[in-house]
């Protein structure tokens, strides 16, 4: 999965989650939620996050998507180029 997909694929994975809660009456543990989540990313952003310190799936989420909007950013600008000096 490319980053551009990510926020989609965390939004069925959320809405599954909400399912699997509705079904059974019981919170997904945390820990796995985790795990699924990391699955889903891109091995760049998988390495980012496994430097951080990020324990629960909240800010492990918004840490991803926030990399995940950057890279996207980062390729829709494209390779910036060095602003050219007068050469008075």
């Amino acid at each position: 999965m490319d980053a551009a997909h990510l926020a989609a694929a965390v939004e069925q994975l959320e809405s599954e989650l909400r399912e699997f809660e509705a079904i059974t009456g019981k919170k997904p543990d945390e820990h796995a939620m985790v795990l699924a989540l990391k699955r889903m990313l891109p091995q760049a952003i998988r390495a980012m996050l496994q430097t951080m310190e990020k324990d629960g799936y909240k800010e492990s989420k918004e840490y991803a998507l926030k990399q995940a909007r950057a890279l996207r950013n980062e390729r829709a600008d494209g390779p910036t180029k060095a602003p050219s000096l007068p050469l008075d």
